[in-house]
């Protein structure tokens, strides 16, 4: 599964964020500046079921005052950090160092590295081993046709990207906007935002091996008969486990009277009249049926 969902700022005021399921907005950059679309940005967020993260936009220097001033307005929300050129401002590795440390120190949640492929060669590539010791992961930016697959995903710098910008003009909600993608569910982006790690894939518990199920409030009068199913003392019913059930003939298996039937509580099956059947079960997927049990009614 992949997630696509945009990254805006003000310049994208007003956005709409139906049919995201994460928006990405900017919150502040440097010391000192905070985006006028930020607290209606969150507000539409929510409204529309997205999941909010913020991001800094990084300026050179002072990067543990820049981190007091982003996580006075962004508090408990996640933040990227976002590291590029603008204007004559060229951050480097140190800065985000010194903003990450006293972010957390603050109590902030940031894992996300915005660093496009070609800033890092600007800087001249340097090592992101300071940046993985703190746990953070990559997010790349090459603007070209989306694959999973494609080369917005390839490593750099000892960093692999968890996330690639691969557009600045995503057609969205009557805006033009950056589009991301990530290699994963919701709960795992949540996950990796939040703790810096992927959420082990829950996988559902194996399906209870059944005890051998007696059929019970057998008629002995009526034609036809109807055969409720119950479970003996202490199983536990399941809506996955499904029964057969034949005629018993001279000691062998007769004809079929009821098969692959799912089982619900109140489940019945009209045998043709009274005599001898057999009955098995089988859990769900493909475990093995039970032996067969034969009983009268």
């Amino acid at each position: 599964m992949t997630l696509h969902f945009p990254d805006v700022s003000s310049y994208q005021a007003g956005i709409s964020f139906k049919g995201a399921p994460v928006a990405m907005v900017k919150a502040t950059e440097g010391a000192g500046y905070v985006s006028p679309d930020y607290a209606a940005a969150k507000a539409r967020a929510a409204s529309a079921g997205a999941y909010l993260c913020a991001y800094h936009f990084l300026r050179a220097g002072n990067g543990a005052g820049q981190a007091d001033h982003a996580h006075a307005v962004a508090g408990s929300v996640p933040l990227m950090l976002d590291m590029e050129l603008e204007g004559g401002s060229l951050p480097h590795v140190a800065d985000a160092v010194a903003f990450i440390t006293r972010y957390r120190q603050l109590g902030g949640k940031c894992f996300l590295l915005y660093l496009p492929h070609w800033y890092w060669q600007q800087i001249g590539s340097p090592s992101l081993v300071p940046l993985t010791g703190l746990g953070m992961l990559l997010v790349s930016s090459q603007y070209t046709a989306y694959s999973d697959t494609g080369p917005g995903w390839n490593a750099y710098g000892g960093m692999t990207p968890v996330v690639w910008q691969y557009t600045d003009k995503a057609a969205f909600n009557g805006h033009s906007v950056d589009f991301n993608a990530f290699k994963g569910t919701l709960p795992e982006f949540i996950s990796l935002v939040t703790t810096g790690k992927k959420a082990p894939v829950q996988q559902p518990p194996p399906a209870p091996h059944p005890q051998f199920p007696v059929p019970v409030s057998l008629s002995q009068t009526v034609q036809p008969v109807p055969v409720h199913f119950g479970w003996e003392p202490g199983t536990p019913l399941s809506p996955h486990w499904r029964y057969q059930v034949v005629k018993w003939v001279n000691g062998g298996l007769g004809a079929e009277v009821a098969t692959d039937v799912v089982y619900t509580p109140h489940a019945a099956v009209v045998l043709p009249g009274p005599g001898q059947y057999a009955w098995r079960v089988q859990a769900a997927g493909d475990s093995p049926f039970t032996g067969w049990r034969v009983f009268t009614a």
